[in-house]
């Protein structure tokens, strides 16, 4: 699953959230709706999402220790959605 497929599917469903937790086995995405939050994928570790996250919102992509903070924005159905990454 891309980033772009992921974000469409959350702005379709109208999901307020959307949270990636990467453990050493595998990529979790899960998204909140109506307050609840389920999973929408499981991705292999090897997978270059949160890179691609990172550089689309010009972050340092060797950072891995301290906390950052970014937004990008994403085109779907003719609008404009700015994503705020933390």
């Amino acid at each position: 699953m891309t980033l772009e497929e992921i974000l469409s599917h959350s702005i379709s469903v109208d999901a307020s959230d959307i949270h990636i937790e990467q453990t050493p086995s595998e990529i979790h995405v899960c998204i909140r709706l109506y307050g609840v939050i389920s999973t929408v994928a499981t991705l292999t570790p090897d997978n270059p999402l949160i890179n691609r996250i990172k550089m689309r919102a010009n972050l340092d992509l060797s950072e891995t220790r301290r906390t950052q903070e970014g937004q990008f924005p994403f085109y779907y159905n003719n609008q404009t959605t700015f994503v705020r990454v933390s």
